[in-house]
């Protein structure tokens, strides 16, 4: 023992590499392995982003006709630009495909690795950022969503960068003013980011100069910085409010959603009697954060897991009492976590719109094991072992059973079906099962429609809702009548109504969806 304690102590170096190197690795290997086929399916709202990126991409246009639009309009009720501008250099690689649209958020979960790791390292030191390190690697709300394609898990590694340098950025302009600049990008990542964002930069601001961490001139200069970067967003925010008309230009438009009643479905503050349903959310919030840990989507946790494993509770408010308690040393680290908890006050639960405040919360949890590290070694390791195992339990969930779960919530098989039933039936009708969230987006996305035509013949079940469905466009059409089937149409449909296609079809199944198409090849 004392022969390897001291190898031990002559190789510290060598070992922290190793260790560092190989946390990382798993990390990494969790978040890219089979990430275009788990989750199974697509999810309509990475569909969405992935083909809009497509079209800005190949026609100058996204599917409502707004050239380099700062903000998507989508279904109606907007969605972020920022996914579908980070997606464009992989679709031009690799093509309009799962994949592509997922290897933004998959290579940026792995950088954010790092980021997460030198923002605690600066903190605190080696020993306490590998525990993060570590604890983020296998925390199943970073893995789950690094690996599809939706802007609310974009929105907290933008703001991470910003925090990193920020952390860095003591009496150094340019880390600064690159730290304010990543600030301000993260506006355009998700919607909720208006809220938290600058309440965070304010506060920051006052304190850095206040602390002497940069000079007065700096801050203004930096404030002056994050006002022209978000100044679109600002005048997207203003016309929205005031139904003023969109704005477009040769080289951006600010576009006017159809319905902008989805900010008062979210956001508590626009709804009538925001106290009594303030406190009942923050019930429902501290709940999930202490007990539930998940918020019934499966896309966004496993119930059995939750967001952080249901056993790191304790640490978790241990971690929590630790960083106010040491709220000078650590302020930028308590300033997100305070701000985060603000957003979750005001805000109808769930998950995805909290996505910011997960990354304080895993830095809380880190506080309390690094504690315990010093004081109860045995406790630690023990600690770390049951970590260690649930991980495994999660990996062979996640990878071997979850994709059976996820795969009928994000449509498996049903682009296989369209794409089938579009070889087969040439220019001729088709019919799509409406039992499906926005099937035109299924549709538009794998035979990679242009926006133009979709403009031009596009018509709506419920024009000017939040989410517009889709009646028809081009020769696809949305709903199928069980009594006006038409043999010389093709339909794809749920395999659960094959029954309607008994008579003068053919079937062509597929996992979850079919092709029902004449037996007499359409010409």
């Amino acid at each position: 023992m004392k022969k390897l304690l001291n190898w031990l102590k002559n190789h510290e170096s060598i070992i922290k590499r190793i260790l560092f190197f190989f946390v990382l690795s798993i990390g990494v290997f969790v978040r890219v392995w089979r990430l275009s086929s788990n989750p199974a399916g697509i999810n309509q709202d990475e569909a969405s982003a992935g083909y809009d990126s497509w079209a800005m991409l190949t026609y100058g246009i996204d599917r409502n006709g707004f050239h380099n639009p700062m903000h998507l309009i989508s279904w109606g009720a907007g969605q972020s630009i920022l996914y579908s501008l980070l997606s464009m250099p992989f679709i031009k690689i690799f093509g309009l495909t799962v994949f592509s649209i997922r290897l933004p958020n998959a290579i940026l979960s792995c950088i954010t690795l790092l980021v997460f790791y030198f923002s605690v390292k600066k903190t605190a030191n080696f020993k306490v950022a590998l525990i993060g390190l570590f604890l983020l690697a296998i925390n199943p709300w970073q893995v789950m969503g690094s690996r599809w394609g939706f802007e609310a898990n974009l929105f907290p590694m933008i703001f991470m960068l910003g925090f990193l340098l920020l952390t860095y950025a003591k009496n150094r302009l340019s880390l600064f003013y690159l730290s304010i600049f990543f600030f301000a990008l993260s506006l355009y990542a998700y919607t909720p980011a208006f809220f938290i964002v600058p309440l965070f930069v304010f506060f920051m601001g006052l304190w850095v100069w206040r602390a002497n961490y940069i000079s007065f001139k700096t801050l203004l200069i930096s404030l002056i910085l994050f006002a022209l970067i978000s100044f679109p967003y600002g005048i997207f925010l203003f016309i929205n409010a005031f139904g003023l008309q969109s704005i477009q230009t040769f080289f951006i438009s600010i576009p006017k959603l159809v319905d902008t009643g989805r900010f008062s479905d979210i956001f508590i503050l626009f709804q009538s009697g925001p106290i009594t349903k303030t406190l009942k959310n923050m019930y429902e919030f501290f709940s999930f954060l202490f007990i539930k840990q998940s918020d019934g989507l499966i896309w966004n946790s496993i119930p059995q897991y939750g967001y952080a494993y249901i056993f790191s509770a304790p640490f978790l408010l241990h971690g929590i009492i630790l960083i106010y308690k040491n709220y000078r040393k650590l302020f930028f680290w308590t300033l997100w976590l305070s701000t985060s908890f603000f957003l979750a006050c005001i805000t109808v639960f769930n998950m995805n719109r909290l996505s910011i405040l997960f990354l304080p919360l895993i830095f809380c949890i880190t506080l309390s094991l690094s504690s315990i590290y010093e004081k109860h070694k045995t406790l630690f390791a023990a600690a770390i072992f049951m970590y260690v195992v649930i991980f495994a339990s999660f990996l062979k969930f996640y990878f071997f059973q979850y994709p059976s779960y996820i795969g009928p919530t994000f449509f498996e098989s049903l682009g296989e079906a369209i794409q089938t039933a579009s070889s087969l039936s040439k220019n001729s009708p088709i019919i799509v099962t409406d039992k499906v969230n926005m099937p035109q987006i299924y549709v538009l996305f794998y035979e990679k429609i242009p926006p133009y035509s979709y403009l031009k013949t596009v018509k709506f079940k419920n024009p000017g809702a939040q989410f517009q469905q889709v009646l028809s466009f081009d020769r696809y059409s949305f709903g199928i009548n069980p009594k006006k089937i038409d043999p010389g149409r093709s339909y794809v449909f749920k395999n659960n109504d094959e029954e309607y296609f008994d008579k003068g079809f053919t079937i062509q199944r597929f996992k979850y969806y079919s092709v029902a198409y004449p037996s007499v090849s359409v010409k």
